[in-house]
Parts: structure tokens; sequence; C-alpha cells
């Protein structure tokens, strides 16, 4: 829905309704999402890369997609063979590292958790053995030229295992400043959230407004904390559309929160879906799912 003589994009507020709600962020952690994306042609990066393996603990593997022009694509070195990165490139898959730890580290600060992973040139990472314990991770994917982005990843099963075909986004810097063009060019997107709003049918949610905290709707200009802006079209982190007040076809929204312990939640007529205990991260763009309830 557009506006048409209304204020900047809504911020709600509100905390986490989990009776209903699936409590995953990220990306389901045994699903591969194709609403996400263009489905590829076959090739020899589709399958999970043979280095996918658990010894000690629980492993977690998947693929980058891209954002902004390549919205929703995989993130691939041009004729892919699959090996993993020995060298790092000037963009594309191989200008990436991947790590992974508990998310309590992760919003503590805690580095000893900390297990670096693999990417290859098709796009897909790869690490090993976090602790199995550990039903709550933060995949990290950080490269120069690139924004530092964390995918969330909530709820998984525990003990030693894998979870497979997880998807993260890589978001360039040239990406990072165009959505700041699309938003007037002066908000601050260093740190913040990019949303995923998912039907119980786990489609994308059209018309969901974010929120936080259980508070009533509010409307904040965009760049006066807290704020957010919505993502047009359906591909996943296209181009921001500063006159949208909810989420269009690809259910997506880039919100900036501030300082603290939130939830990030979605608000629609007669409903409310959460998801608690989040927080900002310095330099960082965390990639969440708010699940249909």
């Amino acid at each position: 829905m557009k506006r048409t003589a209304a204020p900047p994009p809504i911020l709600v507020l509100a905390a986490l309704a989990s009776a209903g709600c699936a409590q995953l962020l990220g990306l389901d952690n045994t699903q591969f999402h194709a609403m996400d994306a263009p489905i590829d042609a076959p090739s020899l990066c589709d399958p999970t890369p043979p280095t996918c393996v658990a010894t000690t603990g629980r492993s977690v593997c998947g693929q980058i997609k891209d954002t902004g022009a390549g919205a929703g694509a995989s993130l691939r070195a041009p004729d892919p063979t699959g090996e993993v990165c020995a060298a790092p490139t000037a963009d594309g898959p191989c200008a990436l590292t991947v790590a992974a730890l508990p998310l309590a580290d992760y919003f503590a600060g805690t580095t000893a958790s900390r297990v670096n992973g693999t990417v290859d040139n098709c796009g897909r990472f790869v690490v090993l053995d976090l602790p199995p314990a550990a039903a709550d991770i933060a995949i990290v994917i950080e490269g120069t030229g690139y924004r530092r982005t964390a995918a969330l990843l909530l709820k998984r099963p525990t003990g030693v295992g894998i979870d497979e075909q997880i998807q993260t986004v890589a978001v360039t810097v040239a990406t990072l400043n165009a959505w700041a063009e699309q938003l007037g060019g002066s908000p601050d997107l260093s740190s913040g959230y990019l949303i995923r709003y998912r039907s119980v049918t786990d489609e994308p949610r059209v018309g969901e407004l974010v929120a936080m905290d259980g508070l009533s709707p509010s409307m904040n200009k965009i760049g006066t904390v807290p704020w957010a802006a919505y993502f047009a079209g359906n591909a996943p982190f296209a181009s921001l559309d500063p006159m949208a007040t909810d989420t269009q076809q690809s259910g997506t929204a880039l919100a900036v929160f501030g300082a603290g312990t939130f939830s990030v939640d979605g608000y629609r007529t007669g409903k409310r879906c959460r998801v608690l205990g989040l927080q900002q991260v310095a330099n960082t763009l965390i990639d969440v799912i708010v699940p249909g309830c």
C-alpha cells in the first residue's frame, strides 16, 4: 500500500508472541525458502557441500544471497567450480568470510565460542561443530567492501548434527549507500535489522508493520530512531520505497531500533507476532525472520 499525503514509514512496537509462532530467525533450520528468490537453474552449486559434516558439535551450512540490484540471487563467482575460496577477491563470495557463535555470546561481545567457517566460489558456507547445546546462533558474514551482516537462527535442534540450506545475505557498501539515497540520503544505516515477515504457511507477509516492544503503532520520521522503511517489489532487500507504509510483495523491511534489548515484531489488524530478546550490534545489519502467528 502507498502513502498519499502521509508521514514517513511506521515503526510499531511489541514483544514475542510464541504460542503458535515458530521462534525462528535468519531461516528455518531445515528448509530452503524458495520464495525468497528466483530458482536458479540446476548446477554443481546446488547440493550441500560435501564438507558439511558434524563430528563433535552441530554444524551449519548454507548459501549466501545477494541484495540490492542482485537481490535474491545466489552470490557466485563467474563459472563457479565449488572449490573453497583460497584467496580473497575484490568482490563476490570469495571476498567474504563466515563465522558463527551462540547468540548470547554474540550479543555479549564474547568471541571465545566463535567458530570460523569456509566459503566456496558458489557462495556456499560451512561452519563446523558449533556448541551442540546452542539452540540460538548468529552467522556472521563480512569482507572488504561489504557491510557486516549476521543471520540469526533460533530454536534449532540441539545435539550433534547439521543445519543445512540456511540462507544469509551479503550487503555491499554500494548497496547500503543506494538504500540511503533511496531514503533521502541522510539516515544512518551502519547498524540495524533486515527483517523478513512470514505467514503461517511460510510465505512473505504483505501488509505488515514493523513493531517493537509490545507498544502501540507509532510513526517516526526516517532517521529518527526508532524508524523503519519497506522494500519494494518481490525480491527481498532489493530497493527501498520511502512512500511505502507496510511490507510489499517481498515481506521485507529495514529498521533501526537503537540501544538496549527489545523485541522485533510485526503488526497487522488483529495480529501481532514477536521475537524477543534482540539487540543491535555496532556496524552490523542483522537478518531476522518474524514468523507468522
